[in-house]
């Protein structure tokens, strides 16, 4: 009786045996190191599959490792990212059956970049003609500074810039809703 129980638990372990030799699964193991070789606990590494594009991820443990194991034998793309240094790529990684392949990651330190973004429209320039147009509302026009450097600078001149001034029929010049022939002074506050 012990000898047929010795000899159907030899066939098993004979049987687990050739089943681990039958696998066509791979694996792919390796360490994430910065640049001095210091290992990068909690990287994260991805490997994405060249034939059908499925994704598998894992986080490198305080040693640095990792593993992705019962891979199907292809091609695999490999990056590997982590807080403060630059992404880490291979575009391609053969993987065979039975194949434990190695990876070893060196991440570099991220250069510091910064990018400014402009949202403002730009004003257009005709370059073809050199025509200047622009419109201006009334009370625009009244915001406007006098040219000092004009021929005359007369206070009249200025008052004939002004959008509130009228003309009668010889040219003189009314204010403010007055007649041209209207005077008026001023003497200690009181009209006369």
């Amino acid at each position: 009786m012990r000898g047929k129980f010795a000899g159907v638990a030899l066939a098993i372990v004979l049987m687990g045996c050739s089943a681990v030799g039958q696998s066509t699964f791979g694996s792919i193991v390796g360490t994430v190191r910065d640049t001095t070789q210091a290992v990068v606990p909690g990287a994260r590494v991805k490997i994405r599959s060249l034939e059908d594009n499925s994704v598998r991820s894992t986080t490198a443990d305080e040693n640095g490792s990792f593993e992705f194991v019962n891979l199907k034998p292809g091609n695999y793309a490999l990056s590997a990212q982590a807080e403060g240094f630059a992404d880490f790529q291979i575009p391609s990684a053969e993987l065979t059956a039975r194949q434990t392949l190695r990876i070893d990651v060196s991440l570099g330190i991220k250069s510091q970049s910064q990018t400014i973004e402009v949202s403002d429209t730009a004003v257009a320039i005709d370059t073809e003609n050199a025509v200047i147009g622009d419109s201006k509302e009334t009370a625009q026009i009244g915001q406007l500074p006098l040219n000092f450097r004009a021929v005359t600078t007369s206070p009249l001149a200025a008052l004939a810039t002004s959008a509130n001034v009228q003309y009668d029929s010889q040219g003189n010049i009314a204010l403010s809703g007055a007649t041209a022939n209207s005077r008026g002074f001023v003497t200690g506050g009181s009209v006369w």
